[in-house]
């Protein structure tokens, strides 16, 4: 992925679907597909413009919502 990045994140599985809606209405910030609903493991695909400020919304939710970065590099 040349022009994107990869964020993977771990999270409560009933705040994916919230966390998915919060992003859509940041218009390309990202996009959230779900690798494991019942571990809660999602990853977002952003382009590298925006990861800073996919990086800043995480890192303003993570606590709230209980969100770690699993690995950023798959």
């Amino acid at each position: 992925m040349k022009s994107g990045a990869r964020v993977v994140l771990k999270m409560r599985k009933e705040d994916i679907a919230f966390f998915s809606s919060l992003l859509s209405t940041h218009e390309g910030i990202g996009i959230v597909r779900t690798i494991s609903s019942q571990e809660g493991v999602i990853v977002v695909l952003t382009t590298k413009v925006m990861l800073d400020d996919l990086n800043g919304l995480i890192d303003s939710l993570a606590d709230e919502y209980g969100m770690e970065r699993v690995n950023e590099n798959l």
